[in-house]
């Protein structure tokens, strides 16, 4: 399995960012991951079960990784 990492720098995240706290209620570093999630359209997996409700909420494909394992590794053998 390959895993890439893209950076993105902040400014590039401030208006998502901003939307997705505003429309989610989400904390604030949350809004940062769930808008680099949504710029990059990637899946967001995360052990933190509010994140990952927020990021359902803003239209992110998240999964929370303690009760989703399974999903999580069906979803990603699916991208090879």
């Amino acid at each position: 399995m390959t895993l890439l990492f893209f950076l993105i720098e902040t400014k590039d995240l401030d208006g998502i960012a901003f939307s997705t706290a505003f429309e989610t209620g989400s904390r604030a570093i949350d809004a940062f991951y769930i808008a680099a999630a949504k710029i990059r359209s990637a899946i967001l997996v995360s052990n933190d079960k509010i994140q990952v409700e927020s990021a359902k909420k803003f239209k992110v494909e998240a999964y929370y990784l303690v009760e989703e394992f399974d999903q999580i590794k069906e979803k990603l053998y699916q991208k090879k």
